[in-house]
């Protein structure tokens, strides 16, 4: 089964950002940059050759019980370093304006507006001229984080679906939680409290020298960690078993698209494309709005053969018997609590032979 429809070549014009004024050579593309389509069909791992029992017939529930993650490919249309300056400038012109609490859709237009009036001239005339493709792109990502809870973090990432969806068996233990309540605090008043408590640690000791067992309780403060949970999935892909419509070619072709997706992609000598974000839902488990695949290893097993495959062209490529696939999906996002009580149910249905996505979009 083929899951690429074919490759769309983008020119320049179509790399533009806000910040390119069409004078900087350092910014013109030189490279063309080569993006898959999606033949809308879910890479469905859970229906490939990963076990090595008797294929269920399509009737069967059985597969059905398999835990499972449900993943949603996003590019950005912006980097982060401007799409984290209209977060924080966003953020800035909503305390100004009285009554409005969290970003919505109407309010991010207002905002969108104003965010120009404050942009250098040079940028300006590109920023307008993509207003409404950051307020469509916006409204995606606010039914996102507003089914976990979070559209107080509206406008931290900018992102648009690429038409790529996967479905992954989960099959590790759950997340664990960490936290971590310091001795010191974080904020405005940090300074002057940790300062404080250092004087009287300092005179306590002087004053009660002689006493024995000096001891004052002292506040703990929350520890916030920036960096987000993991989840991995682990499972093999054989390809001397053949599944149906499912051979070593859909292998290939999925492992392919997943490296392909995860790299940096140069298109001119100052400017690289980077790596896609994913929403990952394991139902039951984790929920992450965004989230980057921090880490991927395809081991091979079994006897390798050169086999002719046909992405992204034909050729002969090394084929082992057995890929053992190890894929480490990292939130892009603190772990919240938010994210465990959604405002909608999970509601992702499955087929015999596909899934359909009711989350995020």
């Amino acid at each position: 089964m083929k899951f690429i429809q074919d490759f769309e070549e983008t020119t320049r014009s179509g790399l533009n950002t806000i910040t390119d004024d069409g004078k900087s050579g350092m910014l013109e593309e030189t490279d063309t940059l080569i993006e898959p389509i999606s033949r809308n069909r879910i890479v469905d791992v859970i229906n490939m050759p990963w076990y090595a029992g008797k294929r269920v017939d399509r009737q069967s529930k059985r597969l059905n019980k398999i835990p499972r993650g449900f993943i949603i490919e996003r590019k950005q249309i912006l980097n982060s370093l401007l799409s984290g300056a209209l977060y924080y400038l966003g953020t800035v012109l909503k305390t100004t304006q009285k009554g409005v609490k969290v970003a919505t859709p109407t309010s991010v237009k207002s905002m969108l507006n104003k965010i120009t009036k404050v942009m250098p001239k040079s940028a300006t005339a590109g920023f307008t001229k993509a207003k409404g493709q950051f307020q469509k792109t916006l409204e995606s990502d606010t039914r996102l984080l507003e089914r976990n809870n979070l559209t107080s973090l509206l406008g931290i990432y900018l992102t648009q679906e690429t038409g790529f969806k996967y479905v992954l068996p989960y099959l590790n233990s759950s997340l664990d939680v960490n936290t971590n309540w310091a001795d010191e605090g974080d904020g405005a008043l940090a300074g002057i409290v940790n300062k404080g408590m250092s004087i009287v640690d300092e005179i306590s000791k002087v004053v009660n020298i002689s006493q024995p067992g000096v001891y004052i309780q002292k506040p703990k403060y929350f520890s916030f960690d920036n960096q987000g949970k993991s989840v991995t999935f682990n499972f093999p892909l054989f390809n001397t078993i053949k599944a149906g419509t499912f051979d070593y070619k859909s292998n290939y072709e999925f492992l392919w698209l997943l490296a392909y997706q995860n790299k940096p992609y140069k298109t001119s000598f100052a400017r690289t494309k980077p790596g896609k974000i994913y929403t990952v839902e394991i139902p039951g488990v984790v929920s992450m709005p965004y989230a980057y695949i921090s880490e991927m290893s395809v081991d091979f097993r079994g006897t390798v053969r050169q086999l002719p495959v046909d992405c992204p062209t034909e050729y002969d490529a090394p084929i082992p018997e057995a890929y053992l696939v190890s894929i480490t999906f990292t939130s892009l996002l603190t772990d919240y609590a938010n994210t465990m009580a959604p405002d909608t149910g999970f509601t992702t249905t499955l087929g015999s032979d596909s899934a359909t996505f009711n989350f995020g979009s």
